[in-house]
């Protein structure tokens, strides 16, 4: 188990001329905002820890090919970093953040850890593979999730293709 204590402290405090300029976090693997956090100067700022919050979101829910140790660790990272943003925050601010968090995790089911989307990209499923993918009877209660995310006319024609495959299958 990791030890964040150290991340509130760095969310209190003045800017610091010599703060490193915010690099890529959207690119960052858990390990590397692991690293970043550590060596960042005695303030990160509300930029960088909503940078990180969206980000170790990324890795914990959303991310492919992540091992489950770093999806954990991110979890547990998240949930520090969200207190300690919330710490040194004013109320609107707050309000905003929590409301962008809730739309991270609200997103879990259609794109997420679990989701068709995400088992797709995981197991990288073809073009011409997808509709008997999706169509594994453990992949039932997935579907209707799925179909919010495609644009119309996907949407229609992954359908159309779905019920000729079921009906071509007996199911």
């Amino acid at each position: 188990m990791f030890k964040f204590k150290f991340i509130k402290s760095l969310l209190h405090g003045k800017p610091s001329v010599n703060t490193p300029p915010m690099p890529a976090v959207e690119l960052m693997s858990f390990q590397d905002i692991l690293e970043y956090v550590t060596q960042l100067p005695e303030l990160m700022t509300i930029p960088q820890g909503t940078a990180i919050t969206k980000r170790l979101y990324e890795i914990a829910l959303y991310d492919n090919h992540v091992a489950k140790e770093d999806r954990t660790n991110a979890l547990q990272l998240l949930e520090t970093v969200k207190s300690s943003m919330e710490s040194v925050m004013s109320p609107e601010s707050i309000d905003a953040y929590r409301k962008a968090n809730a739309h991270m995790e609200g997103g879990v089911c259609r794109l997420g850890i679990g989701s068709l989307v995400w088992l797709i990209n995981e197991h990288q499923i073809s073009h011409e593979e997808i509709v008997p993918f999706i169509a594994r009877p453990e992949h039932s209660q997935l579907r209707e999730d799925f179909f919010t995310v495609l644009s119309p006319a996907n949407n229609a024609e992954i359908k159309v293709q779905l019920e000729l495959y079921l009906r071509t299958q007996g199911t």
